[in-house]
Formats: C-alpha cells, sequence, structure tokens
C-alpha cells in the first residue's frame, strides 16, 4: 500500500480547510483533509505518492501563517503511539501529591 497520506503539524488554530486545500493542490490533486482545529494538526491525502512527495519536499518547514508546517507521512495509530511514549518516556509526567487539602479556617 503506497502511504499518500500527510500529517500536517503546527497549524495556526485559524487554519481552514480552503486554506489547506489551496496550499497543497499546488502540489497536486488533494483527496481529502482531516483538519484538527484545535490540535493545530491536520491529515492530507494526496491522489499519489508521488504528489505526497513533492507536497513534503516542498511545504516541510515552510512559514504558513507566521508557522512554520511540520509535515511527514502518515503513521500507523500504534507506531505513531510508541515514538510518542519513546520521546516522553525520560521525562514522565509529574505525579500529583496525594496529600489532600484542608479547607481554610473560617474566622
Amino acid at each position: 500500500m503506497e502511504k499518500q497520506k500527510l500529517f500536517v503539524g503546527n497549524l495556526n488554530f485559524e487554519t481552514t480547510e480552503e486554506e489547506l486545500k489551496a496550499l497543497f493542490s499546488a502540489h497536486g490533486t488533494v483527496k481529502s483533509i482531516r483538519l484538527r482545529q484545535k490540535k493545530g494538526t491536520a491529515f492530507v491525502e494526496m491522489s499519489t505518492l508521488e504528489e505526497a512527495a513533492a507536497a513534503t519536499q516542498h511545504l516541510n518547514q515552510s512559514n504558513f501563517k507566521d508557522r512554520p508546517l511540520r509535515i511527514d507521512l502518515e503513521l500507523p495509530k500504534k507506531r505513531a503511539r510508541t515514538l510518542t511514549k519513546e520521546r516522553f518516556k525520560d521525562n514522565p509526567k509529574k505525579k500529583k501529591s496525594s496529600k489532600k487539602k484542608r479547607p481554610a479556617d473560617k474566622g
């Protein structure tokens, strides 16, 4: 199976599907866009592998709406989770204190 789906990260939160379609259409035919505005990410599917490669080559680290885009081939969910866990395993989240807070004295 050829990969022509791209992960697009570091999007401005006000980016629209129409803007992404216009941006990626310069490098080929956009088959679909799944935009996650609240996370600043999107998944863009191009019609061929060559078009996906061209879009990645030309748009990765390019400035779009005052932010450098991060573009790469979409990874399967399981692989993406594994990479994320590996990335943060040396920097674990701070554990919450188990001490209960006492209500303030009223007096």
